[in-house]
């Protein structure tokens, strides 16, 4: 296969950084960038396997919300009902409150 070169410019603490990771490795830093840009392009077989674990986490994490928000809405359900039952009881008067709470709502 016939490759090309290419040159890049960097800011220098970049290169330092890539530099050090390349030295952790033991590549030059060509090879270290290389893998990185090959990595880029053709993903490797551990980088689609991180991406399945996360997609699988993610839904797994999408599945738990659905179920909290169900709970949620199921709850709020429930109070609203509440609510309506509240209100028919005191317009019915089956429900009192002392003067002072009944001046702050409107009635004498």
């Amino acid at each position: 296969m016939k490759t090309k070169v290419i040159s890049v410019r960097l800011e220098k603490e970049l290169y330092e950084v890539m530099e050090k990771q390349a030295d952790k490795k033991k590549e030059s830093i060509a090879q270290y960038l290389r893998g990185i840009l090959y990595s880029y392009h053709y993903p490797t077989g551990e980088i689609v396997s991180r991406l399945e674990e996360n997609k699988n986490k993610l839904d797994s994490s999408i599945e738990n919300t659905r179920e909290y928000l169900q709970e949620l809405i199921d709850y709020s359900n429930s109070l609203q009902e509440a609510m309506k039952d509240f209100e028919k009881k005191i317009e019915g008067g089956a429900i009192q409150f002392p003067l002072k709470e009944r001046e702050a709502i409107g009635e004498t």
